[in-house]
């Protein structure tokens, strides 16, 4: 569930959560972030007409609106384009620049066929920490974090 009311439109919601916050400009900041997630020309319609990649969209806007210090996000690439895996990361680059401890939870390592913008990548299996990797040693070329996964997940099923 996203939690949005299916009867507002996603600017209504978006100053409702905002408002929820004490976001100062509530109205304002709705508006920066259906620019941000590519909502602009959807803001004034109901969320109950949105796609299932739209309400995603929407999510990470909520997610952001009150500027939080921290954000975990658990397969927040799922429904999404390519155009909004690229703005969903550059909504993610932007918290980190501005001190948000960002945790992203996904088996998509290139969602819309970029690379994750990380700078740390940590395995887990079984709840337990298997391997990590961490800037400078990340590559950012297109399927690198996919191969560094496949390493450590090929070597386990070896050892099985």
């Amino acid at each position: 569930p996203t939690l949005f009311y299916l009867s507002l439109t996603a600017r209504e919601n978006l100053a409702l959560y905002a408002r929820l916050y004490r976001v100062p400009e509530p109205g304002r900041r709705a508006a920066e972030l259906l620019d941000q997630v590519g909502l602009t020309l959807f803001a004034d319609e109901p969320v109950r007409t949105f796609s299932r990649g739209m309400r995603q969209r929407l999510a990470l806007a909520r997610a952001v609106v009150h500027a939080p210090d921290l954000l975990l996000l658990d397969e927040p690439y799922t429904a999404l384009d390519q155009e909004g895996c690229a703005l969903m990361n550059e909504l993610l680059v932007r918290s980190a620049r501005r001190g948000c401890a960002v945790l992203v939870i996904t088996h998509d390592l290139e969602p819309g066929g970029s690379p994750l913008p990380v700078d740390r990548a940590v395995l887990l299996e079984a709840g337990r920490v298997k391997d990590e990797v961490a800037a400078p040693d990340l590559r950012p070329e297109p399927g690198w974090l996919g191969r560094w996964y496949q390493e450590r997940v090929s070597v386990g099923l070896r050892q099985a």
